[in-house]
């Protein structure tokens, strides 16, 4: 049988990676490896990996300085010896059958895009292209991208994937960058892909956190984002992708909702707060993505919009509202479940 190699970045997960790594060793396919990256951790999570990795040999522990999740999973993918890599985040967990769906799908010259579930406080919702397994080449990317891009949303992340080692090869995630990373190792990946395999599985559960208030802003927000806005724009280019201008400026967009969010409520003062979002406001780019941006996401609309008036008070208000609209809404659904003990989500 073929070796998979799952990595996994970990960084102060001591409330999540026991339970990750348990849904790890449960896997109906038992050709794997599991390499753990403890990225500098402050808590328990070193005591938790090491305890694991002593029961059960296919655990590979590796424990570095604190270096970001991109060095976590570099330093994994130096690691590896499996034909194929899997990427699981301390934070999710799999179902027993997730690397048995992914293997029987695979392509040893290109990539497998399953699905995911996005487990919310109280509900769920789930990303995956419907319809059979699909399988075609690369050469018809552009006439799938926008469905998998800005869609389905589940080109992105590095998680529900099967990659194979040997494309990887010394490909390695862009430590410089610390938002759009992902984007930009799968951009470059699929240009040495010669078969794309799309499966209606939906194995991962991928637990949403909104820690918007406790999220840092990166010094060079404005500039990652570009250089992630450029590569998509690129590709787009490259492969004749349909729509490209309302993807490449939507994803723009939806980058800049969530800057602009983080940013908002960080502990910076507000003086800092308002030149950052003015040097967004002053950006050409930026600002005609909000007049082409046709994102599916209702908010980032309102919020592109909004952004056409270059104003930083209206800007600050609609996220303190739309944070407001959000606890009571959060608020609702907690007092209706409790008055249905009996309605599962």
């Amino acid at each position: 049988m073929e070796l998979i190699s799952v990595i996994i970045p970990a960084y102060n997960a001591e409330k999540t990676i026991d339970e990750c790594i348990a849904s790890v060793l449960k896997q109906t396919y038992k050709c794997f490896e599991l390499i753990i990256v403890n990225d500098g951790s402050s808590d328990s999570t070193r005591g938790i990996c090491e305890k694991a990795a002593e029961a059960d040999k296919r655990i590979i522990l590796i424990n570095q300085e604190n270096g970001g999740v991109s060095s976590a999973r570099n330093r994994g993918l130096e690691a590896a010896a499996g034909d194929y890599i899997a990427f699981i985040d301390a934070d999710d967990t799999v179902s027993e059958s997730y690397l048995e769906n992914m293997f029987n799908s695979r392509q040893p010259d290109g990539v497998v895009i399953a699905g995911y579930k996005m487990l919310l406080p109280l509900y769920v919702t789930n990303y995956y292209v419907p319809g059979e397994k699909t399988v075609f080449p690369m050469t018809e990317i552009g006439s799938h991208f926008a469905e998998l891009y800005d869609k389905r949303h589940v080109f992105n992340p590095p998680f529900s994937k099967l990659y194979s080692r040997t494309l990887i090869a010394g490909q390695r995630f862009d430590e410089s960058v610390s938002v759009g990373e992902d984007l930009l190792f799968n951009l470059e990946y699929l240009k040495k892909c010669a078969s794309i395999a799309l499966v209606p599985f939906t194995d991962y559960n991928y637990y949403f956190l909104d820690e918007s208030a406790m999220k840092r802003p990166h010094d060079n927000d404005l500039g990652m984002q570009l250089r992630v806005f450029e590569a998509v724009r690129g590709f787009c280019c490259e492969y004749g992708v349909e729509q490209s201008d309302r993807i490449t400026c939507s994803a723009f967009c939806g980058s800049g909702f969530r800057v602009f969010e983080t940013l908002i409520y960080s502990s910076l003062p507000k003086k800092e707060i308002g030149a950052r979002i003015k040097k967004w406001f002053g950006c050409g780019e930026f600002i005609y993505a909000c007049k082409i941006c046709g994102h599916s996401d209702l908010s980032v609309k309102v919020f592109a919009a909004l952004c056409r008036l270059r104003s930083v008070g209206i800007i600050t208000c609609f996220f303190r509202i739309k944070n407001l609209l959000k606890k009571i809404y959060y608020s609702l659904r907690s007092k209706r479940s409790r008055s249905a003990p009996g309605e599962g989500l």
